[in-house]
């Protein structure tokens, strides 16, 4: 099992410190694909902030992890 889907399996199932492991383990990639989206950097800070928020209310929601193994074949 992939790092990620650990931290997203067991935040799923209510541990808090494994949700802020994952943020901040993606909390660089995220800041890189904000800049690329609002061009700004002072912005960029409000928009991760906002992306982890809903993901965070939304975690209970997710069915099947977005983290494959399928990305070397481009699919």
């Amino acid at each position: 099992m992939d790092l990620k889907e650990d931290y997203v399996r067991k935040a799923q199932a209510g541990d808090s410190e494994a949700f802020i492991d994952l943020t901040k383990e993606l909390e660089l990639p995220l800041y890189r694909m904000a800049l690329a989206i609002v061009k700004q950097e002072a912005d960029c800070a409000d928009v991760v902030q906002e992306a982890i928020l809903k993901a965070y209310k939304s975690l209970h929601t997710l069915k099947d992890l977005l983290f494959s193994r399928r990305g070397s074949t481009g699919f």
